[in-house]
C-alpha cells in the first residue's frame, strides 16, 4: 500500500493510509496528512482569535468523482480533515451539513477559553441554518 499523492508506503497512527472515497488499485489509498493538506489548499478560511472559518464546495475525488469523506480514525480518534488543531484550547465545531443557495459548505471552530464566546456562537448559529455540532475539551 502507498499513498497516491507521495508515494511513501509508511503507515503510522498519527498519519495512516485511509481510503476516502471510491478509488480502487494503487489510487485506492492516501495518507491523512496528504489529503488534509491537498483539501486545505481548495478552502477559503477566514481566522482570528476566537473562531476559524473554512468554506468550501464539496469535496469530490478527482479520480472516481465520489464525495471524499472527511472524518476519519486518527490514533484510535475520529478526527475531521479540517480540523488543524488551531485551538490550544476546547473548542466547539459546528459543520452544516448541506449546502447554501451557492452550494457552499461551511466549517466553524470556536473557542471556548475566550472572552464573548456567547456572542461568537450565537452568531454562528444565525448564519447557519444546519449544523452538527463536534466540540473538544481538554483535559
Amino acid at each position: 500500500m502507498t499513498c497516491r499523492v507521495c508515494l511513501n508506503y509508511n503507515n503510522s497512527s498519527k498519519n495512516p493510509l485511509i481510503s476516502a472515497c471510491s478509488c480502487k488499485g494503487s489510487l485506492k489509498f492516501i495518507h491523512f496528512n496528504c489529503l488534509q493538506k491537498w483539501l486545505l489548499e481548495k478552502v477559503e478560511i477566514t481566522e482570528d482569535a476566537l473562531v476559524f472559518i473554512y468554506i468550501w464546495k464539496e469535496f469530490r475525488c478527482e479520480i472516481c468523482k465520489e464525495k471524499i469523506i472527511l472524518n476519519h480514525l486518527v490514533e484510535n480518534k475520529r478526527k475531521h480533515l479540517m480540523d488543524r488543531n488551531g485551538f490550544k484550547s476546547s473548542y466547539v465545531l459546528f459543520e452544516s451539513l448541506i449546502p447554501d443557495e451557492n452550494d457552499k459548505f461551511y466549517l466553524f471552530f470556536v473557542s471556548l477559553s475566550q472572552p464573548h464566546k456567547k456572542i461568537i456562537v450565537v452568531k454562528i448559529m444565525i448564519l447557519a441554518k444546519f449544523l452538527i455540532v463536534f466540540y473538544r475539551v481538554d483535559i
